[in-house]
Order: C-alpha cells, then sequence, then structure tokens
C-alpha cells in the first residue's frame, strides 16, 4: 500500500482567504449515506501522480497533479475531459509545483507554491492573470486551497520553521486588472508542545496523535478547530465568528499496535534523500520513549459539505478513512469509510471524489454518486 510522505519539519502556516468577485453556486444536499462509483479517472490515461487537489462545481471537474503540473477539466456527469493546459517551468501560465486549484463561476485559479502565486484561467485555457504573493507582502509558500459560496478563494502558506501560525484574509480583484488588496488577519496562534529526539540526526516533532488546528473552507467562510475544543467554529473571511457545530461523537478510536507502528514507519522513513538507514537511530529512541495516547483526538481532518455540513475524518493515515457528517446543530447524520489507499477529496452536492492509490502506486480520482436520505 502506498501513502504519500509527510514533510516531517512542522512548517508556519499561514492561511489566506482570497475574495473574488464570482460566485460558485453549490446548490443543497442531505449528509450522504451510501456511494456508487459512476467513473473512474485513470491515471495510466493521464499519467498523473501526487495528486495534489481537485475542484468542481455543478457541471465540471477540475484536476491537478504535482508530477504532471497540468490542469485537466472534465465534464462532472460522465468524466468527459474537455480542456487540458500548463506544463512544468517559470514562464506564465507554467508551474513548479502545483498545490491547489478552485473553480470559481467562469474562471480557474490554480495555485504555485514555488513561485508563490496564483495563475487566473479562464475555462478554455486561457491566462487571465497572475497574482505574485510577494507582490502583496506575502513571503510564505501557498499549500491547500479551497473557496467558500461567498466569493471567496481559501488557501494556506507555510514556512519551513517556527511556531507561529495566522488564519489571514486577502482580497483580490479579478480579472487582467491589479484590483485592490485588503488584508485581515483572521486568527493566530503558536504551534504545541513538541518533543526533541537526539539521534544522530536530531529531530524535533510533535507527540504522536495530539490533537493540533484544523481548518476546512466552507460556505460562510472557515471552519476551525483549536484541537482541545469541543465544536468547531464557523469564521467569516472578515474573522467575525459565524456560529458554532458541537463535536458530540459518541465513540473514540483507540490507538492499536498497528498505529504505533505506522506512526514510526511514516515518520521516520526507511529511506531519506536517497540514503536508507539514516533515520533508523531516532526511530529506535522514539520506540523506547516516546509515550502513546490511549485514544485518537476528536478530528484528524475538516471538510465542508453542502447544506452546511461538516466532515471530520475521525481516523489516521494508515487505516480505513473514517467520515462523520455533523450537521450545523452537532447532529451526526452519517459515516462514510474509505479503505486505505483511498482518500477523500472533495464533497459535493451528490458526489464524493476519490483519489485511489493501488498496489502499484498508480493514483486515480473516482467519482461517487453521494446517496442520501432524508431524514
Amino acid at each position: 500500500m502506498v501513502f504519500r510522505r509527510r514533510v516531517i519539519a512542522l512548517p508556519v502556516v499561514v492561511f489566506l482567504a482570497v475574495a473574488l468577485s464570482t460566485a460558485a453556486s453549490l446548490s443543497a444536499q442531505p449528509a450522504c449515506m451510501d456511494r456508487e462509483l459512476l467513473y473512474r479517472l485513470d491515471g495510466n490515461d493521464f499519467l498523473w501522480s501526487e495528486l495534489e487537489g481537485v475542484s468542481a462545481n455543478d457541471s465540471l471537474l477540475a484536476v491537478l497533479a504535482r508530477s504532471d503540473p497540468r490542469i485537466h477539466l472534465f465534464s462532472l456527469a460522465d468524466g468527459a475531459l474537455r480542456q487540458s493546459w500548463g506544463r512544468s517551468g517559470e514562464g506564465p501560465g507554467e508551474f513548479q509545483l502545483s498545490t491547489g486549484v478552485a473553480l470559481l463561476g467562469d474562471h480557474l485559479y490554480a495555485v504555485d507554491a514555488n513561485q508563490a502565486r496564483v495563475s487566473v484561467f479562464e475555462l478554455a485555457g486561457d491566462l487571465v492573470r497572475t497574482i505574485a504573493l510577494r507582490d502583496h507582502g506575502i513571503s510564505l509558500r501557498p499549500t491547500r486551497t479551497g473557496r467558500t459560496e461567498s466569493n471567496a478563494l481559501i488557501f494556506g502558506l507555510r514556512q519551513p520553521m517556527g511556531d507561529a501560525r495566522t488564519v489571514a484574509s486577502w482580497s483580490f480583484g479579478v480579472g487582467a486588472d491589479a484590483g485592490s488588496v485588503q488584508h485581515r488577519t483572521i486568527i493566530a496562534w503558536e504551534r504545541g508542545t513538541t518533543i526533541r529526539l537526539e539521534g544522530p540526526p536530531g529531530f524535533t516533532l510533535v507527540p504522536p496523535f495530539t490533537p493540533v488546528p484544523r481548518w476546512a473552507a466552507m460556505a460562510d467562510g472557515v471552519a476551525w478547530w483549536e484541537g482541545t475544543d469541543a465544536e468547531v467554529r464557523i469564521l467569516g473571511v472578515d474573522g467575525e465568528l459565524v456560529g458554532a457545530i458541537p463535536l458530540t461523537f459518541e465513540d473514540r478510536f483507540e490507538v492499536t499496535e498497528e498505529d504505533r507502528e505506522y506512526w514510526l514507519q511514516d515518520e521516520f522513513p526507511q529511506e531519506l534523500f536517497g540514503q536508507r538507514g539514516v533515520l533508523d537511530v531516532v526511530r529506535e529512541e522514539a520506540r523506547q520513549t516516546v509515550d502513546f495516547p490511549s485514544h485518537h483526538p476528536l478530528a484528524y481532518q475538516l471538510m465542508g459539505g453542502p447544506e452546511g455540513h461538516l466532515w471530520v475524518r475521525r481516523t489516521p493515515d494508515g487505516r480505513d478513512q473514517i467520515w462523520d457528517i455533523v450537521d450545523s446543530g452537532g447532529e451526526v447524520g452519517g459515516r462514510v469509510s474509505l479503505a486505505p489507499g483511498e482518500i477523500l477529496m472533495a464533497v459535493i452536492p451528490g458526489h464524493l471524489v476519490v483519489q485511489t492509490i493501488d498496489e502499484l502506486g498508480v493514483e486515480s480520482v473516482d467519482v461517487q454518486r453521494c446517496g442520501v436520505t432524508q431524514g
């Protein structure tokens, strides 16, 4: 089974909300209760791996991969390829390290981490505008990408070292004009407890299965969980509190021996920078000295869903992905379980978009019908 390697050094993370004048139309639906495969976009056909982001509206699905930095635009109904564009490079509309994509109205926004910029395309693939983040005082690297229904693109930035984290709101104009820029800080916080392993090499990391802050783009702004609270706050892109969703889960998942071994192998890989065994000593030190909790935290990942539902991933990497679907009042309306090698990428009305990784490491995109119940 193949899993994407996580970055070991914990970064400073800055989350930006880039307000746009083009709205995304997402119709409402109840919670997803059962699934049926509609079609598969196979990685052998499109030569992608390291799938980095997907975005969808009511008729289109956009896919962006790190290994093959091209944007693929499909019909959501049947998976027919509509357009593909982009290539590796430093020029306008080219990518060095793609990290996210978002469909908003008649435009597609693609984020490049290395070049710290956002490229704005028409849906035919024509480049409309390039937004260089450094021109707006942003020196960090963009990472995750999302969107809201209130004309906003949500994405995150990070730097390699440091403890401070900030959620911020930036407003850019759209189209080819520079437009006005506004900046607002939504949340600022510090990284929590870390542990130091002497190795060699020396290693600083967050203790295993520790609750850490999580965020996700929602219809009204950003869902924000501090890591220890029993509720998720919903913040507007202006930083104002919109509401809160209580986490009323009755079950907790125990940390098993398999969880501990997966963490040791994932946090300290067998090979680093092409050399094997570099982290063997520090892995064994961790095996002997690091304390593991008895239970996993309430949430490992958040994702916004239609009709204001919050999707909460309850299990860590290496296990089945178990997602609980919570309504605005905190009621759990359903549970979706994905096998190891399946990764939930997007939840849209009537559909789930799932990344699959087979035994040979080949990545695909499954678009599934999301069955619903009304009660």
